[in-house]
């Protein structure tokens, strides 16, 4: 429903849409309140560094998701055939503020649909390639929060094909936490990777990125280097 939507992505939208400003930082902001607030970008500019806001979204500055469908092609497009984009060699710096600025435009325009996952999709992955974890972070955190959102809606216009990555991301999150348990300063690592196999379902638990990343947790906490490595080597769609 619209309103679980608002409730499960409250943070991210009062960090964009310039709470502090319109609201004050101690009011509760009502739906109607998002509603009125949310903008339809109006901006047909492709590329966009991302600035943190520091007052409510103009409408001009905004790129509507058609605008935004056409940029993403564009920076995969570019990413894949070595980061040269129109003509421009391009780091990883740059990439990513175009991203970030990608994601900014999606939620202050509340857009939460299989293309919002698509974006984050690529930026997490990005990231991953990278040794980008809290860019990464970042963005497995929002994507978790779509896929719960979408879940049971992926037929309703705007969502097909949302939650089609949806386990090759939960293991990513499974390794991910794994990653964070041999972090000293983390203690809650294995407490988080158990959460996720609590929920996994039937069908989730036989998915072949699900079973690698459970494998993986295995082979960390058994010590057992060989196998670990074994299974870099075989891990889905990224083995070099």
């Amino acid at each position: 429903s619209s309103a679980s939507k608002t409730k499960s992505t409250v943070a991210n939208v009062e960090k964009y849409m310039g709470k502090g400003v319109i609201g004050g930082s101690n009011q509760q902001l009502t739906e109607e309140d998002y509603v009125a607030m949310t903008v339809k970008g109006t901006c047909q500019v492709l590329e966009k560094h991302y600035l943190r806001l520091t007052s409510p979204p103009k409408a001009e500055l905004v790129r509507p998701q058609p605008i935004l469908a056409k940029h993403l092609k564009n920076l995969k497009k570019s990413w894949k055939k070595g980061r040269i984009h129109k003509g421009t060699q391009r780091d990883y710096n740059w990439y990513c503020s175009q991203f970030k600025a990608l994601r900014q435009d999606l939620t202050v325009q509340r857009i939460f649909n299989a293309f919002a996952v698509d974006v984050y999709e690529t930026h997490a992955k990005i990231a991953l390639e990278e040794d980008d974890i809290n860019e990464y972070n970042q963005s497995q955190t929002q994507l978790k929060e779509l896929y719960d959102s979408i879940n049971g809606h992926e037929n309703e216009e705007g969502n097909e094909g949302a939650l089609k990555n949806m386990n090759e991301f939960v293991s990513y999150r499974i390794i991910y936490y794994v990653f964070l348990s041999g972090n000293k300063k983390y203690e809650g690592g294995s407490s988080d990777v158990l959460k996720i196999i609590h929920k996994l379902s039937p069908e989730q638990r036989s998915d072949p990125f699900i079973q690698h990343s459970l494998l993986v947790r295995a082979a960390v906490a058994d010590n057992d280097y060989h196998k670990f490595f074994q299974l870099q080597d075989s891990a889905p769609n990224m083995s070099d």
